[in-house]
C-alpha cells in the first residue's frame, strides 16, 4: 500500500460539525441600511413637494403679474367679500367698482366670474340686510342681468 491508513476513521476521531452560514451583509449595518431605505423613500416625495411648490409660487408671480398689467393706470375701488352661492356655500372673491360704470366679481385667481354693466340701465334696485348679530348681505339687482 502506497499510502498506509493508521486506522478506521470513525466520529469520534472527527472534529465536531460546524454548520455552514452564508455570509451576512446586513450584520453589524442595520441601522445604516434602514436609514438608506429611509432616505431613497422619502426623496421622491420632497422633489414632488419641492416642485409643487415652485408650481404655486410660479403661478402666484404670474397672477401679480396679470393683475398688475390690467390695473395699472385705472381707478378703481376694490372691496374683498364673500359671495354667498347656496345656504351652506360662500366663496371668497374681490368685488371691483369702476373705472366705467360696472362692478365685476373676480375669483382668487383673478378671472373674472361676472360682470354687470351700468351704462344702459334704467333702473336699480340695492337692498342690504339690518341684521346686526351677523354680516351684512348687499343684493344688486340690474333689469334683464343676473343679481350679484
Amino acid at each position: 500500500d502506497i499510502c498506509p491508513q493508521p486506522a478506521q476513521l470513525n466520529g469520534s476521531m472527527m472534529e465536531p460539525c460546524l454548520m455552514l452560514d452564508g455570509y451576512d451583509y446586513f450584520h453589524g449595518n442595520e441601522v445604516a441600511y434602514i436609514y438608506s431605505c429611509i432616505i431613497l423613500a422619502f426623496i421622491p416625495i420632497v422633489c414632488a413637494g419641492l416642485g409643487y411648490g415652485v408650481i404655486k409660487l410660479q403661478n402666484k408671480r404670474r397672477r401679480e403679474i396679470k393683475l398688475k398689467k390690467e390695473n395699472s393706470g385705472k381707478n378703481f375701488d376694490k372691496l374683498y367679500v364673500k359671495e354667498w352661492l347656496h345656504q351652506n356655500h360662500k366663496r371668497c372673491v374681490k368685488v371691483k367698482i369702476g373705472p366705467d360704470e360696472c362692478i365685476t366679481t373676480i375669483n382668487r385667481k383673478g378671472e373674472v366670474l361676472r360682470k354687470v354693466e351700468f351704462k344702459a340701465v334704467t333702473s336699480l334696485v340695492i337692498e342690504v340686510t339690518r341684521d346686526t348679530h351677523k354680516k351684512p348681505m348687499v343684493l344688486i339687482r340690474s333689469p334683464r342681468d343676473h343679481d350679484l
